[in-house]
Parts: structure tokens; C-alpha cells; sequence
């Protein structure tokens, strides 16, 4: 058998022939003869395997390890101090090599530090030292001055967001009272409401309705003690309100027209019947609810809805009893405490539905106030006004108001 010769063609084309066939085989003849240089010059060279660079040698001793750990504070947010590091804006901007050029080995018994606590790790700004050393050189500790600030710029940022909150629930309450709003609020509780579908009712608010009519409606309105949910009440009518008088009474009018059992449990029942005992002979003129007096299967934000209990009971009071019924959520409250406009609330029955705030985070007025609601509270009583509070966890709020509701307000569990 004869053995396959080839010939050069044009265009880089090598002709192999043998056993009876041409074969073509497209080659480019100069690339090919560059990888053979490339692949000669590779294996020629000295260091590692396979063409990669010497390394440094260094792995595995302290002084990679305090690079590494210097690398994953800057740049893995899942490391815990990432936060003080890459969290700030502080980078790692040294290799191995560099770190030993600038420094030299890492020496026993210390660790990369900062010269600058608010620079990078940088060739000139970093320096080997002990953990005593390091302590010295962290950013310097806030005052106790600088802590008071930021606690009182936490506490206005709280105060204000229940303001908005609050301020939601008073634009519902005006629009179920009155079947519509000026077109600036109208415009502002679009605004406060964040795509939300409430404030809304099962029945039209412009529609004439027959008082008459017991059968019960459905409001929705946005939760007071836990914003973004909202709160369901079952009502009778509140529109087509004939005059100035039925407006001002408004969802309270609707409220008295449906038994309590439809916004109310049979526990919290038992204990409104004998709070309004107490109110006819004045023997008792504050009543407190908090969440464990609700039942616990219902303790989720959709379904635990003090605020629909506390209307229904002054509905009760305001219309049924003749006492003039005052709503008011604790930002207002606190507005009017930090006015000096309390003189105002005497003679009312007070409705405080939100009175926890910030739930177990603890009393939702600035501290400087409590006092002055002390001593709103114990006239309150000396004027046999009565009062009506919920508040969500009272042992978590200050010490003074927990042992004034023990103290002088009815319970849930008083009445067990």
C-alpha cells in the first residue's frame, strides 16, 4: 500500500492524498506554527505548573490570614463587621506582596491595622499591631451627649410616622362622616394611604339611607395600632346624614344602630357591662384593654382590632349614655399635651386607642411628657371623667403610667 502523500495549495489548503482519495483540509498554516512557538516558549519557562506565575508562598501563615480577613471585612456583606468596614465605604486595596513590601511578615502575637481608622487599607496606612494597639486606634466612642441626640432623633422620627399614621385614620374617619373631602385632602389621603384600599364601605357614602333599617353595613378603615393593616366594623347607615348634628355624630351614629356582638367578643362584653356600671355611680372611671385580652388564635395584625371595639363602645356611650365622646389617637394627644390645651379633654369621655404607640418598644410619648399625662389622667378621675385606653403590652410602658393603670383602671383579668 503506498503512503499518503500532501501538497500545498493556494490559500492555505493542504491536499492529502492516498488509498484511493483526495481529502481537503482547510489549515491556517501560520497560526499554527505560532502556537508552536507559544506552546515551546511555555514549556521552556521556570516556575509553576502549567504557565501560572510563582506564587508568593505565603499561604496559610498569619500574614495571608490577616490580608484575607482585611479582604472579607471590605467586601463580604454576610462577614459580621462588614457593616464598620465595607459597609462605610472602606476598601482593601493591597495583595499579599504588597502588605509584605510596605510592612514585612506579619510578627507574632499581632494583626493588620489602620494607621487612619477612617481610611483604606492602603500602602502608607496600614501597620502591624497588637489588639491593645488596635483598641486605641478605633474611631473614637460617642459621647453621652451624642447618644442623647440620636435617641431623640429616634423618637421624632417614631412620633412623626405615627403622626402619619394617624392623620390617615383621621381623613377616613372625616370621609365616612361627611361623604367627601376637600379636594386637598382628598388629594392627601391618596398620598398617605400608599395604594391601600381602604378607607371603603359596602354601601355608597353619598346614598340616601333609611334609618329605619338595621341591617348591618361594612367599613374598612386603616389600623391605628398596626399600620398598613386595617381595621373592619360593622355598622348601620352614616350616609345621606340630614344635618350638621348627624355629620358630627357620623360613624358613631352607624355604630349604635348594630348590636355590640357584631364588633365585639363575649369576654370583652362582660367587662364593657360592668364598666358602664361603674361610669352610672362613678366607682371606677378607667377601663384598659391589651392584646392578651383578645383571643390568642386571632393575634395576628388582620384580625386583632381593638380600634373596631373601642368605637363600638363609644358609640354606646356617646348616644345611648349622653356623654360627649372624644376619639382621640396619642399623637394628637401629645400635640395637645405639648400645647398646654389639656383643659379642653374635661368633660369628656376619652377614647385613647392607640395608647401603647410603639407596642413593646416601650410608652410612644416623649419622655418629657409623661408627667404631664399623670396629671391629666388623675384630673380625669378627680372630675369623674371617664377614660378608656388600649394599650398593647402596659408592663412595657414607663413604670409610673403601668402602676397608675394598675392601680386605678379596670382589667380584662380583674373581671375573670
Amino acid at each position: 500500500m503506498s503512503k499518503p502523500s500532501s501538497t500545498k495549495g493556494s490559500g492555505g489548503i493542504k491536499i492529502i492524498k492516498g488509498g484511493g482519495k483526495h481529502l481537503l483540509e482547510q489549515v491556517d498554516i501560520s497560526k499554527k506554527k505560532t502556537k508552536k512557538k507559544t506552546q515551546k516558549k511555555k514549556t521552556g519557562s521556570k516556575g509553576s505548573k502549567k504557565g501560572r506565575p510563582a506564587t508568593h508562598g505565603l499561604s496559610g501563615t498569619p500574614t495571608y490570614g490577616s490580608r484575607r480577613n482585611a479582604q472579607q471585612r471590605c467586601e463580604n456583606p454576610n462577614h459580621p463587621q462588614y457593616k464598620d468596614y465595607g459597609g462605610r465605604g472602606i476598601e482593601c486595596r493591597i495583595t499579599v506582596m504588597d502588605l509584605v513590601e510596605d510592612i514585612g511578615l506579619c510578627p507574632e502575637g499581632m494583626t493588620l491595622d489602620r494607621i487612619d481608622p477612617n481610611g483604606h487599607y492602603e500602602k502608607g496606612n496600614i501597620q502591624w499591631a497588637t489588639p491593645l494597639e488596635q483598641a486605641n486606634n478605633r474611631r473614637p466612642a460617642r459621647s453621652s451627649e451624642q447618644y442623647k441626640e440620636q435617641a431623640l432623633r429616634d423618637i421624632r422620627a417614631t412620633a412623626q410616622s405615627w403622626k402619619d399614621n394617624t392623620r390617615w385614620w383621621n381623613l377616613s374617619l372625616k370621609l365616612i362622616n361627611h361623604g367627601a373631602l376637600p379636594e386637598a385632602e382628598r388629594k392627601e389621603l391618596k398620598t398617605l394611604n400608599g395604594g391601600h384600599r381602604f378607607p371603603r364601605t359596602s354601601f355608597e357614602l353619598d346614598e340616601p339611607r333609611d334609618w329605619a333599617h338595621h341591617s348591618a353595613g361594612k367599613v374598612r378603615l386603616p389600623s391605628l395600632i398596626h399600620p398598613g393593616h386595617e381595621v373592619r366594623i360593622s355598622c348601620g347607615p352614616v350616609g345621606g346624614m340630614r344635618d350638621k348634628t348627624e355629620i358630627e355624630r357620623g360613624l358613631l351614629a352607624g355604630l349604635a344602630q348594630v348590636p355590640l356582638s357584631g364588633n365585639s367578643d363575649k369576654s370583652h362584653r362582660a367587662i364593657i357591662k360592668r364598666f358602664v356600671q361603674n361610669f352610672e355611680d362613678r366607682s371606677m372611671m378607667g377601663l384598659c384593654f391589651s392584646a392578651q385580652d383578645f383571643d390568642p388564635e386571632h393575634q395576628t395584625p388582620s384580625k386583632l382590632c381593638p380600634e373596631r371595639l373601642l368605637l363600638a363602645l363609644a358609640s354606646r356611650l356617646h348616644l345611648k349614655k349622653k356623654w360627649n365622646v372624644r376619639f382621640m389617637p396619642m399623637s394628637d394627644l401629645s400635640e395637645v399635651l405639648e400645647n398646654g390645651n389639656a383643659d379642653d379633654l374635661i368633660g369628656h369621655c376619652l377614647f385613647i386607642p392607640d395608647f401603647h404607640v410603639s407596642g413593646p418598644r416601650g410608652f410612644g410619648i416623649p419622655p418629657w411628657q409623661v408627667d404631664d399625662l399623670l396629671d391629666l389622667l388623675r384630673e380625669r378621675i378627680d372630675y369623674n371623667n371617664p377614660t378608656v385606653i388600649y394599650a398593647e403590652a402596659p408592663w412595657k410602658l414607663s413604670k409610673q403610667i403601668d402602676h397608675f393603670i394598675n392601680d386605678y383602671y379596670l382589667r380584662m383579668s380583674e373581671n375573670a
